[in-house]
C-alpha cells in the first residue's frame, strides 16, 4: 500500500454533519496520522516553537541512568571556517560551531552526526538520547553539528540560508573531523528530529559516500508538493483535544465558541480591554478590532505546540526558558474548559478559561508577567527557509478541526514572501531538490519514526518502501518522543521503536565495520 493509499481516511473529508465523530473513528482505525494546517504564524512558530534558552538559563532534562545534567560538559565545542558560499567560488566565510563527544569512542569505531536543525544546537545535544544511549554499546564518537545563522553559527546575507548549504557545511565538517580524530574509515549514520531529520534524511541521499544511513524522526519528508494535504495538523490537534485522546469532551466546542467571542470583543475599546485580562496580554498587544485575529492566531499556536509536546510525562524541551510542560499537555489545557462557557452568552468566564487554557504552554514557568505576542529570531529565520525553499502549506476549515477556517492560499503566501524577504515562493523545489517519495524508493538504509499523537506525522513516511528504507508509526506518541532519553513512563510502542532503530544502527555497523562486533 502506498503512502496516498494509507491517508486516504484522512484525505477524503467526511461530510460536513460527521464532524468530530468521523475524526475519532478515523484515529481509532489507528489510520489518524496528521500533519500540515494551521495557519502561516502557527507554522512559523512551530518548527522554531522549542528554542533553547539562554546558557545562563540552561535547564538540563530530567535524568536517564548515566546522562543526568548538562552534556555539553561532557564535550569539546569548537568552531570551524565553512565557505559562506559551498556552490560559487567566492573565499567568504563564516564560524559553523559543532560538538564532539568522545567519553565513548573506540578505535575505528562508528560516528554519530546530529545534523541540527533551526535552534541552537545544544538544545539538541542535551536532549537526543537516541544517540547517546546507543553510543556505549558500539564505541561510537557523537558529534553535533550546529546549523548555520542559529545558535552561535552567526552568518550573513540569508542568501546563503538554505538546506542545500547547510548539507554541505555538515558534509565538510565531518570530512574535517574523521580526519583530525584518524577515523576516515569509521562508519558514519546522521541522526536528526523534525526539521534536522529532514536534513539527516536528505544528507544521506545527497552524501551516500559519506553517510551509511540515516535516523529521522519527525522529519516531514512527504510535506512538499501537491500530494500535500493543507488541513491535516490541524485535525490530528483537534484529535489530541478530544475525549478519545483523553481531553475533556467540553474541550473541543469551547476552543470553537471562544473565536466569535474574542471577535467581538475585539471591536470595541472595553472588550480588548477584557481580552488583554483574560488572556494575560501585555499592554498595547490589541489596539484595533482587526488584532483579533493576531489573538485568535496566538491561541490557535498555542494548542499546535501542546499538541507537538504531548508527553506522557512532564518536559521541558518544548518550552522557552525555565519550567516545563505537564504529563499530557493538551489535556491539562483541556481541564481548564470543562465547563459548558460554548452554551453562555457572558465571554468573561470563557475567554479567561481560553487564558488559563493556553496559559499551560506560554506560562510553563508559572513567572510570566504579561503575553507579548511575536516570534522570536530563530523561528523568523525558518519563516525564510519556508519562504525561499521548503514551502509547506497549511490550513484550517473550522469543521472538522476546532479552529477558525483559514483556506490555504498560495497567491497570498506568494506575496508575503515576496514582501517580507523578497523571495519567490519555490513550492516544488524540496521535491525537485530532494526528489520526495521517489527519492526514498530508490534509496537505502533509512529509518523514518512518527508518533501518531504528532501534528507533523501525516507529512512523514508511514509505509515503509523497502527493507532498508522503513517507516516505523509509534502508536501514542508525540513529536520525536522516541529520540529523547529513555523514562520510566514510555510506553511499550515507544521502546520497541528504539529497538528497532537499534537494530538498524548494529547491521549497518556491521556491515561497515568490520572490527565492531558489539551489539546496540
Amino acid at each position: 500500500m502506498s503512502d496516498a493509499e494509507a491517508r486516504r481516511p484522512i484525505l477524503d473529508k467526511p461530510p460536513l454533519d460527521a464532524g468530530l465523530n468521523e475524526v475519532t473513528a478515523q484515529r481509532e482505525r489507528r489510520n489518524f496520522v496528521g500533519v500540515v494546517a494551521a495557519f502561516l504564524v502557527m507554522l512559523v512558530l512551530l518548527f522554531g516553537l522549542a528554542l533553547p534558552p539562554k546558557a545562563d538559563d540552561f535547564k538540563p532534562p530530567p535524568p536517564a541512568e548515566g546522562f543526568s545534567g548538562d552534556l555539553r560538559r561532557r564535550c569539546t565545542e569548537s568552531f570551524i571556517e565553512q565557505p559562506l558560499d559551498h556552490f560559487g567560488a567566492s573565499k567568504d566565510t563564516y564560524r559553523q560551531r559543532y560538538f564532539v563527544c568522545s567519553e565513548f569512542w573506540a578505535t575505528r569505531g562508528p560516528i554519530f552526526l546530529y545534523t541540527g536543525g533551526d535552534a541552537d544546537v545544544t538544545r539538541f545535544l542535551n536532549y537526543t538520547g537516541a544517540m547517546w544511549e546507543s553510543a556505549p554499546a558500539v564505541g561510537a564518537l557523537l558529534v553535533f553539528a550546529e546549523h548555520r545563522f542559529f545558535g552561535a553559527s552567526a552568518a550573513t546575507h540569508l542568501k546563503f540560508l538554505s538546506s542545500e548549504q547547510a548539507l554541505a557545511d555538515y558534509a565538510v565538517l565531518l570530512v574535517a573531523v574523521q580526519t583530525s580524530v584518524k577515523a576516515q574509515d569509521s562508519t558514519v549514520v546522521a541522526f536528526g528530529a523534525g526539521y534536522a531529520g529532514l536534513l539527516a534524511t536528505w544528507l544521506r541521499l545527497k552524501y551516500p559516500h559519506l553517510v551509511v544511513g540515516a535516523i529521522a524522526s519527525s522529519a516531514p519528508v512527504l510535506a512538499f508538493g501537491p500530494t500535500a494535504d493543507p488541513e491535516a495538523f490541524a485535525r490530528t490537534v483537534t484529535y489530541d483535544a478530544s475525549p478519545v485522546a483523553g481531553a475533556h469532551p467540553n474541550c473541543i466546542p469551547n476552543v470553537r465558541a471562544a473565536w466569535a467571542k474574542i471577535t467581538a470583543a475585539a471591536a470595541t475599546a472595553t472588550g480588548r480591554a477584557m481580552l488583554t485580562d483574560a488572556f494575560g496580554l501585555c499592554p498595547g498587544v490589541i489596539t484595533t478590532a482587526t488584532d483579533a485575529r493576531k489573538v485568535m492566531d496566538w491561541v490557535h499556536a498555542a494548542f499546535d505546540a501542546l499538541a507537538v509536546g504531548n508527553y506522557p510525562y512532564p518536559f521541558s524541551y518544548f518550552v522557552r526558558g525555565a519550567g516545563a510542560l505537564p504529563a499530557h499537555p493538551v489535556r491539562a489545557a483541556c481541564a481548564h474548559l470543562a465547563r459548558d462557557y460554548f452554551a453562555e452568552s457572558d465571554p468573561i468566564a470563557h475567554l479567561r478559561a481560553v487564558g488559563a487554557s493556553v496559559g499551560v504552554y506560554y506560562n510553563s514557568s508559572g513567572s510570566a508577567v504579561c503575553h507579548a505576542i511575536g516570534p522570536p529570531r530563530d523561528t523568523d529565520l525558518w519563516d525564510y527557509l519556508w519562504c525561499s525553499e521548503l514551502y509547506m502549506p497549511r490550513a484550517s476549515d473550522g469543521t472538522i478541526d476546532m479552529f477558525v477556517p483559514a483556506p490555504h492560499n498560495e497567491t497570498t503566501d506568494r506575496r508575503r514572501c515576496q514582501q517580507r524577504w523578497r523571495v519567490e515562493l519555490r513550492p516544488m523545489w524540496a521535491t525537485t531538490m530532494y526528489g520526495g517519495r521517489a527519492a526514498l524508493v530508490a534509496a537505502t538504509n533509512i529509518v523514518l519514526t512518527n508518533g501518531d499523537l504528532d501534528p507533523w506525522a501525516e507529512a512523514g513516511l508511514l509505509r515503509s518502501v523497502s527493507e532498508s528504507v522503513v517507516a516505523i508509526v509509534i502508536a501514542g506518541a508525540a513529536h520525536h518522543q522516541d529520540f529523547m532519553f529513555s523514562h520510566p513512563l514510555d510506553s511499550d510502542a515507544v521502546a520497541d521503536a528504539r529497538a528497532q532503530q537499534r537494530d538498524h544502527l548494529r547491521r549497518w555497523v556491521a556491515a561497515h565495520s568490520p572490527d565492531s562486533t558489539r551489539a546496540v
